[in-house]
């Protein structure tokens, strides 16, 4: 048989058990609940008929208004629970109880007698009469009192034993059932080990034979079952294992060369490191001699008559001077690692900054600069000379577009940069907006233009890591850095950052 067959067979007797089991349970679960509401509900009026014969005690030793409105509660609230009780169980305890009531409102009513029989100064005779009736109705109310409460006692025992006998046998049943679905359990479970076990230990030395390397050996399982077909199917997996295999070699001689190439791509990259480095130091050699100047210059100046021209020299030599001492600046600024620092910033200052950088190079293209940066922007979080990089990379990428159309003057040859403030979702936020009438971006590249190592300059040119690491810089700000393109036409690119992007500041707590 079939191991599928064997699996629906013992699973329709564990359903057809279960099903007994759950009828069993639920027409048991029913009777119990039943009986278990009686034997609460006959407990709860043994405790309300004794709390009412504990009251009627009290109230005939000290005969209170208050205590007879409090015994009226109490008889109104046991009869409640009596009329939800079984009323062929509960039919002499309903008549005891009307009789109760009957009897102890007689004595009541008989106490007031007597007590105005004597205000009133009436004979001996008749006051002796009415105690000898209080004391008869008294003794009637007091056996009656006592028999309801012996037969709710009866009621609730009996009903308590009932449950109980209802319970041992939901569990006798219970049991029963249990031992019967192990035993087929079981019996299914050897059944199934003998019609496995051969055929798994013919698996299990196969896949050890394979795991050595073998990949020639294959399993000889012969027969229509489960087991059969799979080995079959193992037999084949085998095969396609030993073509993935060869098929991996060759990928593998693939991956070493594009290997290879990105230790030359990242080879690159470091040596752009290295050019800001050096960067770095030349500009601090730079700055020594240049404040020297500025110096010597403001000494002559001083020591000279305002009308006289030297001092217009000295003048322009100290605004040329700060001139070169701004660029050297900047050129620090961008050459700094500030990526463990961040602080509030003016991105007017890192457009400013970005600009003197290039300003020179842009007017040598003959390249025409647009600059609209609004007025009392609000300061952002962020790390200054990575946005600077930012902008660096997209004035340099629009440079390339516009050469690259334009080689010489054209009064299309123009870039714009502007900046503007707006918000998003309630929050503020700051655009800057670089654009080019250079060539555009061709449609079918668009899709890859922030993946790593993409570029369509030639490779002495650049390396493709421009703007894929421009884009992360944005993300790590939670910003947007996206584009719009029309080919031949113009590119936009979109730098957008929020003011405030939660970081937190240095001596500061995380603003989130």
């Amino acid at each position: 048989m079939k191991i599928k067959y064997q699996l629906y067979l013992s699973s329709s007797i564990s359903i057809i058990l279960g099903v007994i089991f759950v009828c069993m349970t639920l027409i048991t679960s029913r009777e119990i609940t039943e009986k278990n509401e009686k034997h609460a509900l006959a407990h709860d009026l043994h405790l309300a008929i004794s709390e009412l014969d504990l009251i009627t005690y009290e109230y005939l030793l000290h005969r209170e208004e208050r205590m007879e409105a409090q015994w009226k509660s109490r008889y109104n609230s046991a009869a409640k629970i009596l009329r939800k009780a079984d009323k062929e169980e509960t039919g002499s305890i309903r008549a005891n109880y009307i009789t109760y009531g009957q009897l102890f409102f007689q004595v009541t009513r008989n106490y007031l007698k007597t007590k105005n029989l004597i205000q009133i100064g009436a004979s001996q005779e008749n006051i002796d009469a009415a105690v000898a009736l209080e004391e008869r109705l008294l003794g009637q109310l007091l056996i009656t009192s006592q028999t309801i409460i012996t037969d709710t006692f009866r009621l609730t025992e009996k009903s308590r034993a009932l449950a109980m006998k209802i319970q041992k046998l939901y569990n006798a049943l219970t049991l029963i059932l249990v031992i019967i679905f192990a035993i087929f359990i079981v019996i299914i479970s050897l059944l199934m080990a003998r019609s496995i076990k051969k055929p798994l230990d013919g698996l299990i030395k196969g896949t050890n034979i394979i795991g050595t390397g073998n990949l020639k050996y294959r399993i000889d399982i012969k027969g229509k079952d489960e087991f059969g077909l799979l080995a079959t199917a193992f037999n084949q997996m085998i095969e396609n294992l030993k073509k993935v295999t060869e098929l991996r070699n060759v990928e593998h001689k693939q991956a070493e060369e594009e290997r290879k190439k990105f230790e030359v791509q990242l080879r690159q990259q470091q040596k752009l490191e290295s050019i800001g480095t050096l960067a770095s130091g030349v500009a601090h050699e730079i700055n020594n001699p240049i404040n020297g100047i500025i110096n010597y210059a403001q000494l002559i100046g001083d020591k000279l008559d305002k009308e006289s021209s030297v001092r217009d020299y000295a003048e322009e030599i100290i605004h040329e001077s700060e001139r070169v001492a701004t660029i050297v600046r900047n050129l620090l600024a961008f050459s700094r690692d500030e990526k463990e620092s961040h602080s509030p910033a003016n991105i007017k200052d890192i457009v400013d900054g970005t600009i003197s950088l290039v300003q020179t190079i842009i007017r040598h293209d003959q390249i025409a600069l647009k600059v609209g940066v609004a007025e009392e922007l609000p300061k952002i979080k962020c790390r200054s000379q990575q946005i600077q990089q930012v902008l660096m990379n997209l004035l340099t990428n629009s440079r390339d577009a516009l050469n690259e159309r334009y080689p010489e003057y054209d009064e299309n040859k123009i870039l714009t940069i502007t900046v503007r403030p707006f918000e998003k979702e309630g929050k503020k936020w700051i655009r800057t907006t670089v654009e080019d009438h250079g060539r555009g971006i061709p449609l079918e590249i668009q899709d890859r233009l922030f993946d790593p190592f993409f570029s369509t300059k030639d490779k002495t040119k650049g390396t493709g890591l421009g703007l894929s690491i421009s884009y992360g810089i944005v993300q790590e700000h939670n910003g947007l850095l996206y584009f719009e393109s029309a080919p031949e036409q113009c590119t936009r690119f979109f730098l957008e950052l929020p003011v405030d992007n939660h970081w937190a500041l240095e001596g500061q707590g995380d603003d989130n």
